[in-house]
């Protein structure tokens, strides 16, 4: 459990950690699961966000900026399984050195009776990974996928059981609004 304002960079809310592991750009991580507090427009009083919706947030461990990425909400066409998706920029070396996208992490949540999730795009791309067991008061388990950037023209996520069958209609892979700053690649 990580308090509220602790942490680096400081929590904006209660988190619990779900799952962790390294990818090979971006490094060490993890995603955090809270939930989210009613947001609401100070001028009109429009509520934009309501109280208590699940949120998954992923952390790099050794980020310099100490940025991070997450959501809070359903995705109603595809109960209990959601998806975001960030480009992560790897640190040219040297003065002037250029930054570039070089890597797609895809994340979400997954029904607890998901046995895998894939990534697939054209060309016969497939990533695939086992979902994380989420603790026991968090709803679900979670996944994490790492990918070369180019897949992500035209990718979809989707779920399957235990016995290779489709959990959803599955998700386009939208593409990402912002990155993170990653480590040197590894190589």
């Amino acid at each position: 459990m990580i308090q509220q304002g602790e942490g680096r960079p400081p929590r904006r809310l209660r988190s619990i950690v779900v799952a962790n592991g390294t990818a090979p750009v971006l490094g060490p991580w993890q995603l955090e699961f809270s939930r989210s507090t009613r947001q609401v427009d100070p001028k009109t009083g429009e509520v934009y966000e309501p109280a208590r919706l699940p949120c998954l947030t992923l952390v790099p461990v050794r980020v310099r900026r100490h940025g991070a990425s997450g959501y809070c909400g359903r995705f109603p066409r595809t109960p209990g399984f959601s998806r975001s998706a960030i480009l992560v920029t790897a640190r040219g070396e040297g003065a002037g050195a250029q930054q570039r996208p070089s890597e797609l992490i895809v994340y979400g949540h997954v029904p607890s009776r998901a046995a895998s999730v894939v990534l697939s795009a054209p060309r016969g791309v497939r990533v695939e990974a086992r979902p994380y067991p989420g603790p026991p008061r968090v709803p679900g388990n979670f996944y994490l996928l790492s990918a070369e950037r180019r897949v992500l023209l035209k990718a979809r996520v989707n779920w399957f059981d235990a016995n290779e069958r489709p959990g959803s209609r599955g998700i386009e892979v939208a593409p990402p609004a912002a990155g993170l700053e990653g480590s040197q690649p590894r190589g």
